[in-house]
């Protein structure tokens, strides 16, 4: 049996879509909200192929305990900071409700 310990590395991507506000419908202005997406979290945030959505993406983490920090920061810095809490990225930039309550 071999002594030698591999070490394993993860990571996360999430995938945001962008939704026209009132009528829910994807919005292809991702180009629109990168920019402001960056200045709050850098190169962690890039364009998709669809042109509707922006992803975030964690470091290389070695540890779930990693993975949680680095999805807490992506959300805070970008998502609840900048959308409001219960909110969601919407193609004029302004937020909208996420639920109909």
């Amino acid at each position: 049996m071999s002594s030698r310990t591999e070490t394993f590395t993860m990571g996360v991507e999430e995938e945001y879509q962008i939704i026209q506000p009132g009528t829910y419908e994807l919005s292809s202005s991702s180009g629109a909200l990168l920019p402001t997406a960056q200045r709050a979290l850098g190169e962690k945030v890039q364009p998709e192929l669809q042109l509707s959505q922006l992803e975030a993406a964690t470091p290389v983490c070695r540890s779930l305990q990693e993975v949680r920090a680095a999805l807490v920061h992506i959300r805070r810095n970008w998502y609840t900071r900048h959308y409001g809490a219960a909110t969601e990225p919407c193609a004029n930039g302004l937020p909208t409700s996420a639920t109909n309550a």
